[in-house]
């Protein structure tokens, strides 16, 4: 494996898993807006899933607030150094972490989605 990356690339990373986060916050309000139907029709009750939606945003804030951080560095690093797209830096020590986690959020969250959609389906 690589020890250096394009700048621009990792930045543009980045960016798509910010974005990918936001649509995850965008699938939260209407899996939320859906469970309020639900639950007020009195046909099913919630199953947790306003705590599992709770924490699951929560983990999406954390992660998109250490994403932010690393672009704006990355950023500054590219204005910095008058970077072109091939500029290269080393891979900073939390990028793996940081994939990592989002990784494994990714799948945590299509486990919810999955679930939510059978619960809805009942």
């Amino acid at each position: 494996m690589t020890d250096s990356v394009a700048l621009k690339s990792l930045h543009l990373e980045y960016r798509l898993w910010i974005a990918e986060l936001n649509f995850y916050i965008n699938l939260l309000r209407i899996f939320n807006d859906r469970l309020v139907e639900l639950t007020g029709e009195k046909k099913l009750s919630p199953e947790n899933f306003e705590k599992k939606f709770s924490s699951n945003r929560e983990n999406i804030d954390e992660l998109r607030h250490r994403m932010h951080i690393e672009k704006m560095n990355l950023a500054a690093t590219s204005r910095d150094n008058n970077a072109d797209s091939h500029y290269k830096i080393k891979i900073p020590n939390n990028y793996a972490k940081i994939r990592d986690d989002f990784f494994k959020f990714r799948v945590s969250f299509n486990e919810l989605k999955g679930e939510f959609l059978r619960f809805e389906n009942k």
